[in-house]
């Protein structure tokens, strides 16, 4: 596997939740949002967002990214690097 600059990282973050569903009471008030898990290599982050990628493709010097998110950095729990 070629060698790349981004450090390999796992984040917990806090997404919401929803739906366009009829919802009870009951189903409201225990509404939550979701914890998720990101897996991937660190793109960049900064106060505003944290940008994460899962695959990438190196075609001579050009690199490509693919499965790319773009979290809300106030939403971030925690961010560790992983050790490859």
């Amino acid at each position: 596997m070629p060698s790349i600059k981004y450090d390999k990282v796992i984040c917990e973050w806090i997404d919401i939740q929803g739906g366009d569903s009829w919802n009870s009471y009951n189903d409201v008030v225990n509404l939550k949002p979701a914890i998720c898990t990101t897996l991937g290599y660190l793109f960049s982050t900064n106060k505003q967002h944290t940008k994460i990628f899962a695959t990438f493709s190196i075609d001579g010097d050009e690199m490509d990214f693919g499965d790319v998110v773009c979290i809300p950095t106030c939403n971030v729990i925690k961010l560790e690097k992983i050790e490859s």
